[in-house]
């Protein structure tokens, strides 16, 4: 995938294989769910992070799960602890 971005007035073109691609998709999603699971479920910071990324595998596994009701599965496993 090419993408182009402007920085300082210059035009740059940056080439991106899948898997930057995927890591970075993983990485801007984990983010998401650890900011809902803070500001909605009131987690820290550290248990927020590690919550998130079980709410990611939960949501990667292709299963129909929304990101939304895989954060909630991933806070119910980590709550239930």
């Amino acid at each position: 995938m090419r993408i182009t971005r402007i920085v300082n007035g210059k035009k740059h073109i940056f080439t991106l294989t899948h898997e930057e691609i995927s890591e970075a998709h993983e990485e801007y999603i984990v983010s998401f769910m650890a900011t809902v699971l803070q500001n909605e479920f009131g987690l820290k910071d550290e248990d927020a992070e590690k919550v998130a990324k079980k709410a990611y595998d939960f949501y990667a596994e292709g299963t129909g799960l929304t990101e939304y009701e895989s954060i909630e599965k991933a806070y119910d496993r980590w709550n239930s602890k």
